[in-house]
Formats: structure tokens, C-alpha cells, sequence
């Protein structure tokens, strides 16, 4: 019931204090026997401005709203009660609206200035008390069936949070597939989950008198996965039914099927929680786009339509992730995975809803910023929310392309090592600067490494970390002489609110200056489990055309990067940075030589944020005509997946990977100028005095206004990362 109450409050409106009004009355009169109503003082203030007394003299009053603007309401009713009702010492506020401890200021001003008492009662006093009493409860249960149900019964057939799908029946078996994920153990294989949610959602708006038969639910859920085979289908669907029956379903004599009624109040209560959640979306992205609104000013954005359209390109993102994941896992083929969905999710968007010419809403690098800021949230409930959307949508998918999710997801490799390039390791060291709960890169280390998975780098990638961290402490030590944009570790460190001065020391204990490769690879190996081992041996097995081919390419590669970006390097730094990646790319490859095994089976694999590694094999195919070998490559994004549906799943418990954002790209400030971080020094110098922890946050919220105010470098995205690895 909580959740169904939650949303009830959440959406009532202005013109339902009545509603409100006589929902409070019975929880406030558990509590107050005497509450009584007392007149306005004049005609014109509506029922919204009525006081009520619980206490004889009228002492201390009772103030009923359900106005958005509570705090301006408190001062207003404040006011009113010192002019009219002297003798009182205080009043109680009841309210729908959310407040908690932000009304503490304005309690303390209406102390000082009416020296009246007030006590508010938010929404959570409801929530907490709901089965305090047979009254609250049968009052929190009307308000939900009034408020609620008629949100909610849409929702379960045309759901809010699975935009993408075409029909109903498939909004109602992702809504289903969702929750089995969340409520049944990791240890349940995947295609028994599956089938008794579809099952489920076939079933959910039976009763006693609207029964199905077994062949109706067999025809109904063959509907939703029309792709495979009958038979298999009908085999799976009884066989749910058989583990479901009793517990969820009511079987009658003549083999008809209905719902039970704890089955369907716990749905609701699902998808109660599901719209709380998208409340909560849809009010992260208004506030991202609002604020992009306030960064850019005279741009004209629309930030309703905006924002709406923002919803839908996730909606999809997500959509066209799970369908390329299962895809290459079912295939046997990663390159099915290498596509850009969110690029692609944007363009689809804006060919079905078109927008005004030149507007922000029709411009493909707005929206692709926009999205990515929402994807990348922070908020725990929304990286949540997110991640079971995908998996479902991920279920869904697997139920298209074969009969048997388990067999097609236990193909992928669940033991083995995993290489990792200086794209990686630099997010990484990055993470010990986050406080709290939101070390995504650090995360996703952690379980793979429970889970068995082993992690590597080579002496070269080292060397590479070395020469960045040593780029950014030049960068720190003279910024105003610094060409171009600071390096990734400086940035993200300045972008964290810290001071530049005690940048050094904070560098200091990664590594210091005497032996910084040797501190580097302790510090790897303790905070992170990396051992560094090279690849050299592996490396000269490869035939010697095949090497130099792959040399051609990654000098090439690294010569254009840098001359993108105004940087130049001679030729033995080229040649030394191509032969690492080389060392990466042909090194795993060689690894893997002895296995005979699925392309998703190899246990060595190269984790990597450079997208040019996933076309260096095809281009060398090309050039000396020889077959393509099984690419090495690991993108970040299917790795997370791979650790929410793979085969390591029963290895930890769900909430591990739930607040893993569903993007993953390193995050920048993108316009860490010199000027910026003269700015961001201005800002701490004004506030000397202040504790360091409001002082960070002001920093912080100063590059964020930065990060979105819009720009050809906005352009760039992760690819000026790459530029200053």
C-alpha cells in the first residue's frame, strides 16, 4: 500500500484539497478526537486557507494544503494566524508536498518573527502511518483506488516506462520481466525467469470470474514471442504454470487459471514504484535541461518539449542496447554490440518527431549531451530504475532470438583475464576522488573480481599512466602556460572542487617521484587487484606481416589524434605508443591461440574505451588479404551488461550492479581552460573561511554550468580524452 499512497499524494493537485481535506481529517483525528473546523476570516481566501482546532482556547491550530509552494503557504498562514488568533501559540501544517528537514529555515523564521511553533506533517507522516490504525487504512486504500488505479491500470497496459514497445501485451510482460528480476535469486536460470513472467503478465488481470485456459495462456504468450518454436514455447509455459501454481494462480477443476489477489496487489505496488520512479526521471531531465536553459541564455529551448524528448531517446538508447547485447551473445558476435546506440536512438527520434529548424531540440550534439548527463546520473533510485528497464528490455530481446536464454548467456567466457589499455585505467584512478557511493569503474572491478575475472596491464599501458599523471602535475605547477585543455587526471581532480595547490599531494599518494613505476604498480595491485605483466613473448608468436600491418595502423591512428588536436610528437613517441597498443591487440590475441572455443568464449580479453581498436582488425583483413581474426576487443558497456546477464550472475546478489549507470564514459569538464581554473581558484578565495566540504560543492557546481554551456568543443565528447592520453 505505501507505494500506491506515495503516488496518490505525489499526484494530487491544487483543486483536490477537498480530496486531501477529508484523506488528513482521518489520520489527524486518530490523534486529535476534538479537531474541529473553524471559518475562514474572509470569503475570498478559499477552503485552502480554513483553520482547525485541536485544542480549547484555540490555541494551536491546523493548517490543511496541498499548494506546490509550501514554504511562501507557511509564511502566508503564519501571518494570518498572528493577526487573527492571539492567543495562539503555534500550528500544525498538513500536507501531500515532500519536505522533511528543508522547512527547518522557515520554522526558525516564523519563530523569531510570530513566535509561533509549527509542526509539519509531510507526506512521509502518511506513509509511516498508514497501518497505524483500521481507519488510516481504509482511508490510505480510498485514496489510492480514487488517485491511483486510474493511473495506474494504463500504465500496465501502456507503460510509461517501456515507451518502445509496440503493444500493450509487451508493455505488460516488460513490467513483469522487470520485477522478476528484482524479487527472484540471481541462482534462478534465465529462461525459467523469463517464462513465469510472461506467464505472470498474461495472467495479471484475471479473477475468479474472467479465468483463462491453459491454451489461452499458451496462445498468449506464443504471441509474445512469435519467433520461436510452438512446441518449446508450450513446453516452457507449463512448466511455469506447474511451479507457479498455488503460490500465484488459482487452478480450477476444469484447468482455468486466475490470478491471486496478493499476486495482483503486489504488482501494483510494482508498478506504484515504477511511476514514483519515472517521477523521478522526468524531473532529473526538466532540471538538467532547465539548467542548460539557464547556461545558454537566448537560445530559445523549450524545455518541456525538450525534456520529453530526452525521455524517449533513453527509452530507446536502452531498447536498442539490450537488442544488439542479446543479438551477439545468440550470434556468437561482439560486433553486433559495437553500434552507437545512442546516436542512433537521437536520429530515430528526430525523424519521428520532427522539430523546428535550428532549434535545440533538432540538434543531434545537444541531445546526445543532454542524454548522457541523465544516463550518467548520479542518483542511486534513477541508476536503478535505468538499469532494471534495461535488463527487462534485455529479456524481452533474448525471448525474440531463442527459446533458451540460459544456454545461449552460459557461451560467455565466466572465468579468465581481462586486459586494460590507459582509456580505462585513468577513469579509474579518477573514481578515489568520488566520495560516496558512485565509483562505477571501481564497481564493476570489484565483482568481476569476486566473480573469478582476473585483471592486467602491460609495462607499456604503465608507462602511459605514468607520462599522464606526470603531464598533469606540469599542467598544475604552471596552468597559465599550459597549451590546450588540462590532462584527464588534473581535470578530473579540479573537477571533484579540490584546490589545485594540494594537487601534488594528493598525486603523492599514488605515487611519488623516486620510483613512480614501481609505486604505481603497487598501488594498482592493492587498491585494484591489476598485475602487470607483459605481453612481449606473446607478441613475437605473431607472424611478422601481421605485426608490422598492425604497427601501420596504430602509428597512423595516434598520428592523426594528435595532429586533431594541435599536438605534435615526433616519430620515436609514435612508434612507441603504436607498439603498446600493438603489444595489447595481437598480444591477447596470441593468448587465446590454444583455446578452440565460441567468439564470446575466450578467456583473455582487452578492455577498452578507444573505438578505433574495434576497426584495426577488419582494415588489416583488407590490406593483406587474410582472414580476420576474433576480435580481442571489450567495450565497458558490455562488460556491465555481461555482469548483470551473464553467466557470473548467481556469483553476487542484484544490488551490486543495480546503481551502475547505464553510461559510461568518462565524464569531463570539457572546457578546463586555463581561465576556468583561475576561475574555480576565485571562487575558493571568496569563500575562505567557509568548511571544505560547501566550498567543493560550489567548485563542482560552477564546472557543471561550464560542462553544458554549449559549444563546438561540446562536439568532441569522449574523444577529447583520448586526445590528452
Amino acid at each position: 500500500m505505501s507505494r500506491r499512497l506515495e503516488v496518490a499524494l505525489e499526484q494530487l493537485r491544487g483543486t483536490e484539497w477537498a480530496r486531501f481535506e477529508r484523506f488528513a481529517s482521518e489520520f489527524l483525528s486518530v490523534e486529535y478526537p476534538e479537531l474541529r473546523t473553524m471559518a475562514s476570516e474572509s470569503g475570498d481566501g478559499g477552503r485552502d486557507a480554513e483553520l482547525f482546532s485541536i485544542s480549547e482556547p484555540n490555541t494551536m491550530l491546523l493548517q490543511y494544503s496541498v499548494e506546490d509552494d509550501w514554504a511562501s503557504k507557511l509564511r502566508n498562514t503564519a501571518k494570518r494566524i498572528s493577526e487573527k488568533f492571539k492567543d495562539s501559540i503555534g500550528f500544525i501544517y498538513v500536507t501531500n508536498q515532500l519536505i522533511g528537514a528543508k522547512a527547518d529555515n522557515v520554522k526558525k523564521e516564523i519563530l523569531a518573527k510570530y513566535r509561533l511553533v509549527v509542526d509539519v506533517r509531510d507526506r512521509n507522516y502518511f506513509i509511516e502511518r498508514v497501518n497505524l490504525d483500521r481507519r488510516t487504512a481504509i482511508a490510505a486504500e480510498q485514496l489510492a483506488q480514487d488517485i491511483v488505479d486510474p493511473i495506474l491500470r494504463p500504465i500496465l497496459l501502456d507503460s510509461q516506462t517501456s515507451q518502445s514497445l509496440s503493444s500493450s501485451e509487451a508493455r505488460a510482460a516488460h513490467l513483469y520481466l522487470s520485477l522478476q528480476l528484482q524479487d527472484d535469486s540471481q541462482e534462478k536460470g534465465l529462461t525459467r525467469l523469463s517464462y513465469e513472467a510472461l506467464v505472470r503478465s498474461v495472467l495479471f488481470f484475471t479473477s475468479p470470474t474472467k479465468r483463462l485456459s491453459r491454451a489461452q495462456i499458451k496462445d498468449a504468450v506464443r504471441k509474445l514471442v512469435p519467433n520461436q518454436p510452438g512446441e518449446i514455447v508450450d513446453q516452457n509455459t507449463d512448466s511455469a504454470l506447474t511451479r507457479l501454481a498455488k503460490k500465484v494462480f488459482r487452478i480450477y477443476t476444469d484447468d482455468t487459471f486466475c490470478i491471486t489477489h496478493s499476486e495482483s496487489v503486489r504488482l501494483q505496488e510494482f508498478a506504484a514504484k515504477g511511476e514514483l520512479e519515472e517521477f523521478a526521471i522526468r524531473k532529473e531531465i526538466k532540471e538538467i535541461v532547465a539548467g542548460v536553459n539557464r547556461a545558454n541564455p537566448g537560445k530559445g529551448i523549450n524545455v518541456e518539449e525538450l525534456s520529453a524528448r530526452i525521455r524517449r531517446i533513453i527509452d530507446e538508447c536502452l531498447l536498442l542496447r539490450a537488442e544488439t547485447y542479446a543479438q551477439a551473445v545468440v550470434t556468437q558476435n561482439l560486433s553486433s554490440f559495437a553500434a552507437e546506440h545512442l546516436k542512433k536512438a537521437i536520429e530515430n527520434d528526430l525523424k519521428r518527431h520532427h522539430a523546428v529548424k535550428n532549434a535545440p531540440e533538432n540538434d543531434p550534439v545537444i541531445l546526445n549531451n543532454l542524454a548522457m548527463e541523465v544516463l550518467a546520473s548520479s542518483s542511486d533510485a534513477i541508476k536503478e530504475h535505468l538499469r532494471n528497464l534495461s535488463d527487462a528490455y534485455t529479456l524481452m530481446a533474448f525471448l525474440r532470438e531463442t527459446p533458451d536464454i540460459q544456454s545461449a548467456v552460459q557461451k560467455i567466457f565466466s572465468h579468465g583475464e581481462i586486459w586494460l589499455d590507459t582509456s580505462i585505467l585513468l577513469p579509474l584512478i579518477g573514481e578515489d576522488l568520488i566520495s560516496g557511493s558512485t565509483k562505477t569503474f571501481q564497481q564493476i572491478l570489484r565483482v568481476c573480481t569476486a566473480a573469478g575475472l582476473s585483471f592486467f596491464i602491460t609495462n607499456g599501458v604503465l608507462e602511459e599512466l605514468d607520462t599522464g599523471i606526470e603531464n598533469s602535475i606540469t599542467c598544475a605547477q604552471s596552468t597559465t602556460l599550459w597549451s590546450g585543455h588540462a590532462p584527464f587526471v588534473l581535470q578530473t581532480y579540479l573537477q571533484s572542487g579540490r584546490p589545485l595547490g594540494e594537487f601534488n599531494g594528493w598525486i603523492a599518494t599514488i605515487r611519488g617521484h623516486k620510483r613512480p613505476l614501481d609505486d604505481l604498480k603497487e598501488y594498482l595491485s592493492e587498491s585494484f587487484g591489476i598485475t602487470v605483466h607483459d605481453l612481449d613473448q606473446e607478441l613475437q608468436k605473431v607472424d611478422q606481416n601481421v605485426r608490422f600491418a598492425h604497427e601501420k595502423f596504430w602509428y597512423a591512428h595516434h598520428q592523426y589524434r594528435r595532429e586533431k588536436s594541435g599536438k605534435h610528437l615526433d616519430a620515436q613517441v609514435l612508434l612507441r605508443l603504436a607498439k603498446h597498443d600493438l603489444e595489447n591487440y595481437l598480444g591477447v590475441i596470441e593468448r587465446r591461440s590454444q583455446e578452440k572455443t565460441s567468439a564470446l568464449g575466450y578467456s583473455a580479453w582487452l578492455l577498452t574505451f578507444d573505438r578505433a581498436a574495434l576497426k584495426v582488425g577488419h582494415l588489416v583483413e583488407a590490406d593483406l588479404r587474410i582472414k580476420e581474426q576474433d576480435s580481442p576487443i571489450l567495450s565497458i558497456d558490455f562488460l556491465a551488461q555481461y555482469i548483470s546477464l551473464g553467466p557470473i550472475r548467481a556469483k553476487f546478489p542484484r544490488s551490486e550492479v543495480q546503481n551502475i549507470p547505464m553510461a559510461l564514459e568518462p565524464r569531463l569538464v570539457r572546457y578546463l581552460t586555463p581561465e576556468l581554473i583561475e576561475k574555480a581558484n576565485e571562487i575558493r578565495n571568496d569563500l575562505t573561511g567557509v568548511p571544505e566540504r560547501l566550498i567543493r560543492q560550489k567548485v563542482r557546481d560552477y564546472m557543471d554550468e561550464a560542462r553544458r554551456k554549449f559549444g563546438p568543443l561540446a562536439e568532441k565528447g569522449v574523444d577529447i580524452f583520448f586526445d590528452e592520453l
